[in-house]
């Protein structure tokens, strides 16, 4: 039996976007981004990009979430993770977003 620890942190209003190079600096090295096309759409995933290389933010992304996440989805991003070695996992967007980075979190260090 194998023991996994996914910490949260879920930071809300108008400073919070400006608090994110700083969260991850203090729990990683590099973020993947995981999003839907809402972000892409309202311009909060160019925000987060520039916001990140202007801060020097190493980070790689996935896209293209579905509302209601399919496995094929999670498994993607697990691989995506493990080949950038993204020891963090950012989800923009709601829930489906939020789900398949829980998903993604969970499998990335799991080996079976």
């Amino acid at each position: 039996m194998s023991t996994f620890t996914i910490p949260t942190h879920i930071e809300i209003g108008p400073d919070s976007l400006s608090k994110l190079p700083a969260l991850i600096k203090a729990h990683g090295t590099k973020v993947l981004l995981v999003h839907g096309h809402r972000p892409l759409e309202d311009g909060l995933l160019q925000k987060v990009r520039v916001l990140l290389n202007e801060e020097h933010v190493p980070h790689a992304n996935l896209g293209q979430i579905l509302p209601n996440p399919k496995y094929s989805s999670v498994k993607r991003g697990i691989e995506v993770a493990r080949k950038e070695k993204c020891d963090i996992i950012l989800a923009l967007g709601g829930g489906s977003t939020l789900q398949c980075a829980k998903g993604i979190a969970l499998g990335v260090p799991y080996q079976g």
